[in-house]
């Protein structure tokens, strides 16, 4: 007895599965009565029926979307509580300001044209407070090098009664 392949349709002498493609859906050629019922056809990869085609699909939102937009606005709100803080509180600003510039960047993506004053705010004061944690680091460690060096330049060897001589 003759079998066509679901898949391949090859056709073959009685057996349990295909020898080209493996496939146990097989279908008796004489009847057309088929031993299990066809296979569903395999995906094809790069097609999705319900795409139309000239513009993107949109994915589908959630109904509670509206709880993204909220968070949204938390993270605004957020952004410009640390980017403030990152100017008062010199030690934590830089760790503050990136805080304030990674919410107030993803709040911003995230919120409508009309709702990103906050969170524009908060990032932009995010990149100040960076600038400005940056740059008070650089002169606290200037002011500690020049003290550092001006106190040991006045160190007096007799002092230790070391016999240091004079080569003047």
């Amino acid at each position: 007895m003759m079998k066509k392949c679901a898949h391949c349709a090859s056709e073959y002498q009685n057996g349990e599965a295909c020898p080209v493609c493996g496939c146990t859906a097989c279908v008796d050629v004489q009847n057309g009565a088929g031993d299990q019922p066809p296979a569903p056809p395999r995906p094809q990869y790069g097609y999705n029926p319900q795409q139309q085609y000239g513009r993107a699909q949109e994915p589908a939102r959630l109904p509670e979307a509206d709880g993204d937009l909220s968070i949204a606005r938390s993270n605004s709100t957020a952004a410009l509580v640390c980017g403030v803080l990152g100017f008062i509180i010199p030690l934590a600003g830089i760790v503050l300001a990136i805080i304030a510039i990674v919410l107030g960047n993803s709040a911003r993506k995230r919120l409508p044209a009309a709702e990103r004053t906050v969170a524009s705010a908060g990032f932009t004061l995010g990149i100040a407070a960076l600038i400005y944690s940056i740059i008070l680091l650089i002169v606290v460690l200037w002011v500690v090098g020049v003290l550092l060096l001006v106190s040991s330049s006045y160190m007096d060897p007799w002092s230790y009664g070391y016999d240091v001589p004079y080569y003047w």
